[in-house]
């Protein structure tokens, strides 16, 4: 029932998964206090920054790759 099992994740591939989106879009930030684990929303989730993400995503694919990816 975790996320995790979606993805064939265990439980600290999930963590450190959680921590990268953390660090690189500056929109969640993963905490880990009292024994809670949670991913939380600093601020909207903006168009730019989707589409920020998606370049980054995308950096290292073929021009066709990214045609398909940003319309």
């Amino acid at each position: 029932g975790s996320p995790g099992r979606a993805f064939l994740l265990d439980e600290n591939d999930m963590v450190d998964m959680l921590i990268r989106l953390s660090e690189t879009t500056g929109v969640y930030r993963w905490s880990e206090t009292a024994g809670l684990r949670q991913l939380i929303r600093d601020r909207d989730f903006t168009a730019a920054d989707a589409m920020e993400q998606l370049e980054l995503d995308y950096s290292g694919s073929t021009r066709q790759e990214r045609r398909y990816a940003f319309g």
